[in-house]
């Protein structure tokens, strides 16, 4: 007995003293450090931009100029509304687009804010519960939610609920366009993710286009685009914050009985779709990542996959655009910790779920990142690439690979724009042709990159149960002891 606790004492003292050894890092030494000379001029101050900057002023030139070059257009359907307002009272706009031929022209019905939620409410997923709360997770972007914050009686509220998309007064309304699936993107919730804005800027530029590419996008969908969540966080030049000193996509879940009152552009996105119903197809949040390099697709996690599966819309960007790097796209069950971001609060609501609606493909929700830099240096192994990616192509050509790295600028950010809605329009082509058998419709490029992630999921599951240990299987313990035992 003595012999087993000697052999015990001392394989302890030696889990200890590998423990004390173990190099650590000093919390307070830089791990890099930039610096540069400036030169303030004499007549006037001298800014400074964590990127390219995108204000209140630009985003609303911006609209007021497509508003003046497209409202009474013959092709296009664009209107400009007042989506609600913010805590300060600046307008959130909302852009809707779509083919006028086989529109409704009349007014819509007015959105509705919806009865509060209740925070113990359960939301099923891929067959599993998920017990919904207000405890932030895994944030989005690396930099997290969990800055010290003012009480909440403290914190300014509007006294009375504002108005819902005040523009549309006749509760008789109809469809816009029956038949036509809807897609809503918003950006800039956090008020400092600039490159979210020329993401819009490129997508609005693609809807808007002349020729049978921008009219096929217009006749698949009814776009909804919310170009600026937060105003109050742009005006004032927040990074995160909102007027209330809130990270607003930590506010989406458990809607409060007052959100529409503290946050209302959130309540409103919400309500924006969940009055798409059964039209609705995706939920696109687009934002910038400071942390991880390239641009990249977080989802909700489907463990089934199918013929439907979110990773679908990741495999048909990396196809449209270089700079979609779809190694960096996670849609594992981890990304959905955090419930209070839009993407995760889409699929507790059930208005972006991921499950069937009749005879019609699910919705899913997305938040689409772009790093403020550049992308990641080609890899070499081009499997890890979906079928037909533009980056595996570029990869192997000596002379575009370096490209794939250089540092991105607005045109990289609207590229992305663009190559949403292509994504889309092979989504909606996709769909068009549900129903028809293979020799009938040809072989579709989503069809590959169905093959390719089914492959993918079949190798993660075999890699999965190789490392998963044995039963019975334990940590190893000296000789003496387990004889102890």
């Amino acid at each position: 007995e003595g012999d087993v606790d000697a052999a015990g004492a001392a394989w302890v003292a030696k889990q200890k003293e590998k423990k004390k050894t173990k190099k650590k890092r000093d919390p307070d030494a830089p791990r890099s450090l930039l610096e540069w000379d400036a030169v303030f001029p004499a007549s006037r101050a001298l800014e400074f931009a964590f990127c390219y900057p995108y204000g209140v002023a630009e985003i609303t030139a911006t609209l007021d100029a497509l508003e003046n070059a497209y409202a009474d257009d013959d092709e296009i359907l664009f209107r400009r509304e007042r989506l609600t307002t913010s805590l300060e009272h600046r307008p959130v706009d909302l852009i809707t687009i779509t083919a006028r031929q086989g529109s409704n022209d009349s007014k819509e019905r007015p959105l509705e804010w919806a009865a509060p939620a209740k925070s113990g409410e359960m939301a099923r997923a891929g067959g599993s519960a998920w017990v919904v709360d207000a405890v932030p997770g895994d944030s989005s972007d690396g930099s997290g939610g969990s800055d010290d914050e003012a009480p909440e009686a403290k914190k300014p509220s509007l006294a009375a609920a504002p108005a819902l998309t005040p523009a549309r007064t006749s509760s008789e309304g109809g469809e816009l366009a029956p038949g036509r699936r809807e897609v809503v993107v918003s950006a800039r919730v956090h008020p400092g993710e600039t490159p979210a804005q020329f993401v819009v800027d490129g997508l609005l530029a693609a809807l808007l286009q002349r020729g049978p590419v921008g009219a096929a996008l217009r006749e698949a969908y009814v776009w909804r685009v919310v170009p600026c969540l937060n105003p109050d966080g742009v005006a004032r030049g927040h990074y995160r914050k909102d007027a209330r000193g809130d990270d607003q996509n930590r506010c989406y879940w458990p809607p409060p009985a007052t959100q529409h009152l503290s946050h209302p552009a959130q309540a409103a996105l919400l309500a924006l779709g969940r009055a798409a119903g059964d039209r609705l197809r995706a939920c696109v949040d687009v934002h910038a990542h400071a942390n991880t390099r390239g641009c990249f697709v977080f989802g909700n996690h489907a463990p089934l996959g199918g013929d439907d599966a979110p990773e679908l819309l990741a495999c048909r960007l990396a196809a449209h655009s270089r700079h979609v790097e779809y190694g960096a796209c996670d849609f594992s069950r981890r990304k959905m910790a955090n419930s209070g971001a839009a993407r995760v609060a889409m699929h507790h609501l059930g208005v972006a779920d991921g499950r069937p609606r009749g005879a019609e493909p699910p919705a899913h929700a997305y938040t689409l990142e772009c790093n403020y830099n550049s992308g990641t240096k080609p890899g070499k192994d081009a499997s890890l690439e979906p079928p037909g990616a533009v980056r595996a192509a570029w990869a192997a050509c000596s002379y575009l690979a370096p490209l794939l790295s250089a540092p991105y600028d607005p045109d990289a950010w609207r590229d992305v724009g663009r190559a949403l809605a292509m994504a889309l329009l092979d989504l909606a082509a996709d769909d068009a042709a549900r129903g028809l058998s293979v020799p009938t419709r040809g072989a579709s490029a989503l069809d590959e990159a169905r093959a390719w992630l089914e492959t993918r999921r079949s190798t993660e599951l075999e890699k999965r149960k190789q490392r998963r240990p044995k039963k019975g299987l334990r940590k190893k313990k000296p000789a003496a002891l387990r004889e102890g035992n």
